[in-house]
């Protein structure tokens, strides 16, 4: 867990795994039980970052992947520096869309590059700063990508991650798998597949932040 005063909480997943259906979800409900939620993106966030994020997506420009792994380095530091540690100092929780975990899934083992170097850099962008709680929400791989076709506008407009192979986004998912399974404190495995409701997630996740709020005597 971090040392700041507030709570980190970050969702991941492979893409179409619901992150926009449950985040939103998760911060009104934080907010009725009246904690100070603040809530972004990655990569994204602050103005420098979206930019970032707009490169990152565009397919018109293909990335290998040590270029995507600087580029979202890149945007991880200005979206650390001003919003995840001001509003952990504060006191406040932060949820995030996605956080390093990502790199090392689509960047290492999607992508193929070394996991240790992934690590130093993540270490360094981030500050040192690690979530507390970090969601995994887990649906099969080609569904997800089915549902994001339908529901993103990035994948309507032709998104470059979409235009990976099936097999790297399938080995982004056994990634995610396989983080979750070396740090279960941390990661949190949701399924959130088609025979899953939507109410009985959200319930698994606010457990797990219920839990995490006693562990650490949060109040603010």
């Amino acid at each position: 867990m971090n040392s700041y005063k507030g709570i980190f909480i970050t969702f991941e997943g492979p893409e179409g795994c619901g992150k926009t259906t449950h985040i939103p979800r998760i911060v009104n409900w934080l907010k009725e039980l009246k904690y100070d939620v603040i809530d972004s993106r990655e990569p994204g966030g602050v103005p420098l970052s979206e930019k970032i994020r707009d490169l990152l997506l565009d397919a018109k420009y293909s990335k290998k992947p040590l270029t995507e792994l600087f580029l979202y380095e890149a945007a991880r530091v200005e979206v650390v520096d001003s919003i995840v540690i001001p509003n952990l100092r504060d006191g406040r929780i932060v949820v995030f869309d996605r956080f390093y975990d990502s790199t090392i899934a689509y960047q290492g083992y999607g992508g193929g590059l070394d996991l240790k170097l992934i690590n130093q850099m993540n270490e360094l962008a981030s500050e040192g700063t690690k979530p507390d709680l970090t969601f995994i929400l887990n649906v099969p791989i080609l569904h997800g990508i089915q549902r994001a076709k339908k529901t993103k506008q990035e994948f309507k407009d032709g998104d470059w991650q979409e235009s990976k192979a099936l097999e790297f986004h399938q080995r982004v998912g056994k990634g995610y798998l396989i983080m979750a399974r070396e740090n279960p404190e941390r990661l949190k495995i949701i399924n959130t597949d088609d025979s899953v409701s939507i109410e009985d997630a959200q319930n698994k996740i606010k457990e797990n932040i219920l839990n995490l709020i006693k562990q650490k005597n949060y109040s603010f």
